[in-house]
Parts: structure tokens; C-alpha cells; sequence
């Protein structure tokens, strides 16, 4: 057996379940919209050692196995289950996936992925369920969206797959690397991550869910209203690529595209989630970011960098060094 998981319970040789440490299970339950028991269930280990296949720890079968896994699970029409709207650039055996942040879309990496490309890197850039070009289908969570990117890479070798979250996006990485969704990717970079919510903050963001979708006369209207929901104001011009996917029409008008409900994923205790990343994690900010915490990222990567004179989407401020942060 060439995986071992993180022990965060009692553990049996051919059976393996998260039964001593409530706190996870609170976590997970928060983070899947699932009840204690639902995510006990779903973090049962079985271990292929006698050729058996585990459907939610796919780490230890061959990349044939995990094709065909994949393949099936796409075939099933699951009620959870979406396809993503990803974009791919370069061509390589690396690939480095880009996961944006609440209400934005992929299209905020545009300026990152050629320069990616440009250093042998092969590049996927989804919109998270309920946002641009996406389905926009509940339920709505961290471990949702974590669950979609690992069905999106189903297909890739978990050693050559380096995955890098901008802010919430941050978040869905680390839960990904966390080996909860399947196998533990190379690394996990996580940008302007916002660590610290105090309770007006969680209730305030949670309460723009409960808001109906505002309806513009223009798309130039609705424009500028999604590159100041997305924090691309000041940073891009507007129709420029990175605002594609941003708005869409609707009942004769336009609206933006992020479903309101994805605002429920805020909430969960930030921090922990990010200790849960098994693969090796590197935080980063601008250092002009105002939703950075500086003091609790260097506590949960002492190693953490910050980005001179950047702002919160650093990706677009100097697409240069955030590219850098890969290498």
C-alpha cells in the first residue's frame, strides 16, 4: 500500500473511519452541507490491497483505473455531480489548475496562464459551480467545490498536478490537497487567502445569498457591477478577457453571472481547513492585500511570501510574480 491518509481517527488495517475526533467531522459537515453521519460515511477508507476500489479515496489505483472511475462516475447523472467549464492552455505532462474566488471566473488567471505556459506548464482554469460559464446547481460548500475539481482532474497524475487558488479559490485547493476528494496533488498554492472572519463579517456575506439576483438595463451596467463584486475594478478594462464569463443576460436583462447561494460557502473556520492540506502548501498576498492576515499565515506556512505593493488579486497586479510562485 503505497498511500497513507492522515490519521484523524481510530484506524482499523482494512477500514478506516473518523470516529474519535468530532471536530473534523463538525468541519466537514460545515464544508460538504452534509450532517455528521452523511461525512462519516463518505470518509470510510477501504483500502485496495486486495483489489477492492474505494469510490472517495481513489489514491492507490493506476491512472487506467482512475479513467475509467472517472468515467463512470460522469455516466451516472448524479445529482451532485456538474460539468465544469474549463479552459486549457499549453501542452506538458505538469499542469497547474487555476481555481478563482467568490463571484469571479476563471477569466481573472487569463494574464497568469500564458506565462505558465511559457515554462512547460500545462494549464486548466475551471469556473467553480454557480459561477461564469458553470451550471449554477446546489448544494453549495467548500467541499462541494473541492469534490468538482478533483472529478475535474480525475484523469491527471496526482504527482505532476499542482493546484493554485486565488482567495476562496485558495481554500477549495487545500481542501482538495487535504486527499478527502481523492489522490494528494504535487502541491498547493493558496493567494490572498482571507484567514480571519469575525462573526459580522460571516453573517453579512452569508446574507447576500438570501438576495435576489439585481437586474441591469445594460450589460455595461452589470459590467461594473461585477468587476467591483469581483475586486477587478482599477486592475482591468472593462470587456477585457479577464471579465469574461462575468455577466449574462436575463428577463430582458443583465445580471451577474455568480449565483447568489455560492455565498453560503463562507463560514467554516478558515484556518483549519487550510491545515488540513496534505500536500505542500505555500501561502502568498500582496502585501497592500487588506484581506490578508499576515501574523496566521506565517503561523500556518512560516514560510509564507508576500508580494510587494500588490493588492488582493494579485494575479492581474503582477501577473509576473505570481507566476513565479509556482517555480
Amino acid at each position: 500500500m503505497s498511500w497513507k491518509p492522515r490519521e484523524l481517527g481510530s484506524q482499523r488495517r482494512l477500514g478506516v473511519k473518523i470516529v474519535r475526533d468530532k471536530g473534523p467531522l463538525r468541519a466537514l459537515s460545515q464544508l460538504c452541507v452534509l450532517n455528521p453521519d452523511q461525512v462519516r460515511r463518505e470518509c470510510e477508507l477501504s483500502f485496495s490491497i486486495d483489489g477492492q476500489e474505494n469510490p472517495v479515496w481513489p489514491c492507490s489505483r493506476s491512472r487506467e483505473k482512475r479513467k475509467s472511475k472517472a468515467r463512470k462516475r460522469a455516466s451516472s447523472g448524479g445529482e451532485k455531480r456538474v460539468q465544469l467549464y474549463t479552459e486549457h492552455f499549453g501542452v506538458g505532462e505538469r499542469l497547474v489548475v487555476l481555481i478563482h474566488g467568490l463571484g469571479a471566473t476563471g477569466a481573472v488567471w487569463r494574464r497568469v496562464a500564458p506565462l505558465l505556459v511559457s515554462r512547460g506548464f500545462r494549464v486548466m482554469i475551471p469556473d467553480l459551480r454557480g459561477h461564469g460559464r458553470s451550471p449554477r446547481q446546489g448544494p453549495w460548500g467548500a467541499g462541494i467545490h473541492a469534490a468538482d475539481i478533483a472529478e475535474a482532474i480525475a484523469d491527471e497524475e496526482p504527482a505532476n498536478t499542482i493546484l493554485f487558488g486565488h482567495s476562496f479559490g485558495g481554500v477549495v485547493a487545500a481542501l482538495v490537497g487535504s486527499g478527502l476528494f481523492g489522490p494528494v496533488p504535487a502541491r498547493v498554492i493558496a493567494l490572498g487567502v482571507k484567514t480571519d472572519w469575525d462573526d459580522a463579517e460571516i453573517a453579512a456575506t452569508r446574507a447576500l445569498a438570501e438576495k435576489p439576483p439585481r437586474l441591469f438595463a445594460t450589460p455595461e451596467e452589470a459590467e461594473a457591477r461585477y468587476l467591483k463584486v469581483a475586486g477587478l475594478e482599477g486592475l482591468v478594462a472593462p470587456g477585457g478577457p479577464e471579465t469574461a464569463g462575468g455577466i449574462r443576460s436575463e428577463g430582458g436583462g443583465w445580471t451577474l453571472s455568480a449565483d447568489p447561494k455560492v455565498y453560503l460557502c463562507v463560514g467554516p473556520d478558515v484556518p483549519a481547513v487550510l491545515r488540513l492540506c496534505r500536500a505542500p502548501l505555500r501561502l502568498a498576498a500582496g502585501s497592500a492585500d487588506p484581506m490578508a492576515s499576515p501574523t496566521t499565515m506565517r503561523v500556518i506556512d512560516p514560510g509564507a511570501i508576500f508580494l510587494p505593493g500588490s493588492p488582493h488579486s494579485a494575479q492581474l497586479a503582477d501577473p509576473e510574480a505570481v507566476a513565479a510562485l509556482v517555480e
